[in-house]
């Protein structure tokens, strides 16, 4: 007698008139396992093959979100770091900043 195996079912959602996204997992694949021998990703959560194409531009985006962030934390320290007197939110006077 052969046994059923039932498959997972696909969620289902419409983003436009003729287009349907179609996710298998729920899993958010954020660590990988490459094989290097046989040119493949596997997700280390759920066990899914992953598009190499799909890890590399995911790496991408995060790495640009960091690079962003880093540049925006170095320009507000810099812009910081030319102040030396800051409004007190007890009293109102101007204040010095201290160093320290």
């Amino acid at each position: 007698m052969t046994e059923i195996i039932e498959l997972p079912k696909f969620k289902k959602k419409d983003i436009g008139r003729h287009l349907t996204l179609v996710r298998q997992f729920d899993c958010k694949h954020t660590s990988f396992e490459i094989d290097e021998a046989f040119n493949e990703v596997t997700c280390c959560e759920c066990g899914a093959k992953m598009n190499p194409m799909f890890i590399l531009l995911q790496m991408a985006k995060q790495e640009t979100r960091f690079s962003m962030a880093r540049k925006n934390y170095i320009e507000e320290q810099k812009r910081l770091s030319e102040r030396s007197r800051t409004k007190c939110q007890h009293c109102g006077k101007m204040t010095r900043i201290s160093r320290s």
